[in-house]
């Protein structure tokens, strides 16, 4: 089993604390004046990072599975929140 990558973990969350926070700037200032106006780029940061975490997580098991195995483990993974989310909306 591959060693967890905390650092990578922690400059996730960072990244999607800064999305949730230019959101909740959104509110009460002007998008030239939130003060984290750039917080948006953090998107394209978490994707990359999600991505690289996602395939340094598989890298040992692609000899092992094909993609269809790979999408119902992400499936598998993934679709309770997205049953919870689209209950809540």
């Amino acid at each position: 089993m591959k060693q967890r990558q905390e650092v990578l973990d922690g400059l996730r969350g960072v990244a999607a604390l800064a999305v949730v926070g230019v959101h909740v700037l959104g509110i009460f200032y002007s998008d030239a004046r939130n003060p984290l106006h750039h917080a948006g780029l953090a998107v394209d940061f978490f994707f990359m990072l999600t991505g690289f975490v996602i395939a340094h997580t598989y890298d040992g098991r692609w000899t092992r599975m094909n993609a269809g195995q790979f999408f119902a483990l992400r499936l598998q993974r993934l679709h309770p929140l997205v049953v919870l989310g689209a209950r809540s909306a």
